[in-house]
C-alpha cells in the first residue's frame, strides 16, 4: 500500500468519525404493549449519542398505573463490524418500574430530559392493562440461565431485593428477637454499598458475627436465589407498643449478558448495570410486661439460674474475702443489673466486679453473668450477710418467677493484724462519728514550772539553732538549683550520642529509639510529668505554663510524632536523620532554658 493510500484511508477514517460525533441524540420510550392487572412492568427511555443524569429525566405518571422505583440507570457501548465497516454508539437507559391497577388503555406521557444543554421529548405511547395474565411475559429468570437474563430486559423486584426477618413478629420488652437482613438475587452481583442503614429506634441490638458473602442458595416461593446475610444481631425492646426498623438503602451493580452474534456461532458476553433498592420495613407488637412488678425485679428477662457462694468459710479482721453471685441462663444476660448486697455496717466493701460471658444460642443470647463483691470485716463478732431474692420475667410463661436466696450467717475472729478496738475508729455505714472512748485513764494531779525543766532550756538553744542551720542549707541548695536540670541534661545528651552512633552506622530503627528516649525522659523529668502522663494535651499545657512558644510545643510534639511514625509503622519520614537529630537537640537546648518552678 502506497503512502497516498495510507493516509487518505486515514483522513477518510478522522472524516467518519466526526461525522459519528456530530450525530444528533434521540430520545425514545419503550414498554411492554400489554400487562395485566397486578404485574409489574418497566418504562424503559432510550438516549442515545449523548449523556444526561438521572435528576434532568422529567418522566409524567401513568395513569391507571403505580409507580414503584426509578429510574435506575445503565450505560452500553455498541461496537459493529459490516464488511470491514467499524462504528460504535453509545446509549442510556432509565428504566422506571410500575404496577398495573386495573383494566383499560392508559398514555405513557411523554418524558423530557436535558443532554448535552439541549431539551429532548419523547412521543407518548400507549399501554393496555388486561386481565388475568398477560401475553407474551418474559421467561422466569433462572440462576444458571444467562440467556435470561440479557440486558435491556427489567430486573423486577421479585429477582433482587433485600429483605429485614425477624424470628418474632409478638414479643415482651426486653425480651431477645434476633433480626437478620439478607440480601436474595437471582443475578451476580458485582458491588455492593449500604448508602442508609436500616435504624432500630426502641431497640437495644447486639450484633452477631456474620460473613457477607453471596455463597448460598435458598428457595423462596418456588423460585431459588443467591444469598447473602448483611447483617445478624439481636434485637432487645425497651418499650412496649409496635415498634419498626425501617429500611435501608443500598447501591449495587449486577451482571446481566448481551447476546453477541460472531458469525458462526453466538457468544454471551457480560454486561453491567447500576441500580438502587430499599430494604422492605419489619415491625413486631411489644407487650408491656404485667404489673404490678414484683419487689425485686430488675429487668431480667428470658430464663434463669442463680447461685450465690462465699470465697471462705473462715473469716477474720482486716483479711479480705469475697461473696460470688452468679447467674446463668438465657435472655438478656448482658443487661442484667447487679443486686444490692445487704453488708454488716462493721465491712469495708469494694465496687462489685461484674462479668459476662455471653454467645449466640439458636436465636437467643446463653451464658453467665458474675458478680463478685469484695469485703473487709474490720470488727469480730457474729455477722448476717442478707442477699436479696433473684427476680426474673419468663416470656414462655408469661410470669414472674423467683427464685429464693438464702442469708450468710459467719463468724469474724480477730486477725493477727488487728489493733485494740480502743485504740482507733469504728467505720459504719452512713456515719462519720468517732468510737467513744470509756476511760479517760490515770490522771495526775502534780505539778511543774517547765522554766526549771531541762528539756526547756535544751529546747531554747536547738530551735534557734536548727533554724539558722536549716535557712543555710535552704540557701545553699538554692545555689545548686540547677544541678538536677544538668542532671537532666547530662541523661538526655547520652542518649543524644547513642542515637548520633546509630545514625551514622545507619541503624535507623535504633536511631529514632534513642531521640524518643532523649526526648520523653529529658522533658518528663524537666516538666515534672511521669512518662505515661506525657500526652499532647499535658505536653501542651506545661510548657504554655512556662511561657513557652507555641512554635517550640508544635515543633516538640510534631518530632515525637515523627519518632513514633518511624518506630512503629511503615510510613515514610520527610526528613533525614540528621535533621532529626538537630531538631531533636535544639528543643532540648530550648527547653532547658525555660524556668522550671522549684
Amino acid at each position: 500500500m502506497t503512502k497516498m493510500k495510507r493516509i487518505s484511508i486515514l483522513f477518510i477514517t478522522i472524516f467518519i468519525g466526526a461525522l459519528g460525533a456530530l450525530a444528533e441524540p434521540t430520545f425514545t420510550v419503550k414498554t411492554q404493549p400489554t400487562v395485566a392487572v397486578g404485574d409489574k412492568f418497566p418504562v424503559v427511555y432510550v438516549l442515545t449519542d449523548a449523556s444526561a443524569s438521572e435528576q434532568s429525566l422529567n418522566a409524567p405518571r401513568i395513569n391507571g398505573c403505580k409507580f414503584l422505583y426509578g429510574p435506575t440507570k445503565m450505560s452500553k457501548q455498541e461496537y459493529s463490524n459490516i464488511n470491514g465497516k467499524q462504528s460504535s454508539r453509545s446509549s442510556i437507559e432509565f428504566t422506571l418500574i410500575y404496577k398495573a391497577e386495573k383494566e383499560g388503555t392508559f398514555t405513557v406521557p411523554a418524558a423530557t430530559i436535558v443532554a448535552n444543554g439541549k431539551r429532548l421529548t419523547t412521543k407518548s405511547t400507549q399501554i393496555k392493562v388486561v386481565a388475568g395474565q398477560a401475553p407474551a411475559s418474559r421467561p422466569d429468570v433462572q440462576l444458571d440461565d444467562p440467556s435470561t437474563k440479557l440486558s435491556g430486559t427489567p430486573i423486577s423486584a421479585n429477582d433482587l431485593f433485600v429483605r429485614i426477618n425477624l424470628s418474632k413478629s409478638t414479643a415482651y420488652e426486653y425480651e431477645a428477637i434476633e433480626c437478620s437482613i439478607k440480601l436474595y438475587t437471582k443475578y451476580g452481583v458485582n458491588e455492593f454499598i449500604a448508602t442508609q442503614q436500616p435504624s432500630f429506634d426502641g431497640f437495644l441490638v447486639e450484633d452477631l458475627p456474620n460473613q457477607s458473602q453471596l455463597n448460598q442458595i435458598e428457595e423462596v416461593n418456588g423460585s431459588r436465589y443467591f444469598t447473602a446475610e448483611l447483617k445478624r444481631c439481636i434485637l432487645f425492646p425497651q418499650k412496649s407498643g409496635k415498634l419498626t426498623i425501617r429500611s435501608g438503602s443500598y447501591d449495587l451493580q449486577v451482571q446481566q449478558f448481551d447476546n453477541v452474534n460472531m458469525h458462526m456461532f453466538s457468544a454471551m458476553t457480560p454486561t453491567y448495570r447500576k441500580l438502587q433498592i430499599s430494604s422492605n420495613s419489619a415491625s413486631a407488637d411489644i407487650k408491656a410486661l404485667p404489673s404490678p412488678r414484683p419487689a425485686g425485679f430488675t429487668g431480667a428477662v428470658g430464663s434463669y439460674n442463680v447461685d450465690v457462694r462465699l470465697s471462705s468459710t473462715s473469716f477474720r479482721t482486716n483479711e479480705p474475702a469475697s461473696l460470688i453471685y452468679t447467674v446463668t441462663g438465657s435472655g438478656n444476660i448482658r443487661y442484667i443489673t447487679d443486686p444490692e448486697i445487704d453488708f454488716p455496717g462493721s465491712f469495708e466493701q469494694f465496687s462489685p466486679e461484674h462479668k459476662v460471658d455471653a454467645s449466640m444460642h439458636g436465636n437467643n443470647v446463653v451464658g453467665e453473668a458474675v458478680t463478685t463483691y469484695t469485703f473487709v470485716p474490720q470488727e469480730p463478732g457474729q455477722y448476717t450477710i442478707s442477699v436479696p431474692d433473684f427476680v426474673y420475667f419468663d416470656p414462655a410463661k408469661g410470669e414472674y418467677i423467683t427464685i429464693p436466696t438464702h442469708d450468710f450467717p459467719i463468724k469474724v475472729n480477730r486477725g493477727s493484724g488487728s489493733n485494740n478496738v480502743d485504740q482507733r475508729n469504728i467505720e459504719t455505714k452512713n456515719t462519720d462519728i468517732l468510737y467513744i472512748k470509756r476511760s479517760l485513764g490515770d490522771l495526775s494531779h502534780d505539778h511543774q514550772y517547765a522554766i526549771v525543766s531541762v528539756w526547756f532550756w535544751l529546747l531554747v538553744i536547738l530551735v534557734p539553732s536548727g533554724a539558722i542551720a536549716g535557712y543555710r542549707i535552704y540557701r545553699r541548695n538554692q545555689a545548686r538549683g540547677d544541678q538536677p536540670a544538668k542532671r537532666i541534661g547530662k541523661e538526655a545528651e547520652r542518649s543524644l550520642k547513642m542515637a548520633r552512633a546509630y545514625m551514622n552506622s545507619d541503624k535507623t530503627d535504633l536511631f529514632y529509639q534513642e531521640v524518643s528516649k532523649a526526648l520523653t525522659g529529658y522533658i518528663a523529668s524537666r516538666l515534672k510529668l511521669p512518662i505515661a502522663e506525657l500526652t499532647r494535651e499535658n505536653i501542651a499545657e506545661r510548657l504554655s505554663a512556662l511561657s513557652a512558644s507555641p512554635e517550640l510545643t508544635e515543633e516538640l510534639i510534631s518530632l515525637l510524632d515523627t519518632c513514633e511514625m518511624a518506630r512503629f509503622t511503615s510510613a515514610a519520614v520527610d526528613a533525614s536523620p540528621s535533621e532529626i537529630y538537630g531538631k531533636a537537640a535544639n528543643i532540648i537546648g530550648q527547653i532547658s532554658k525555660l524556668k522550671v518552678n522549684k
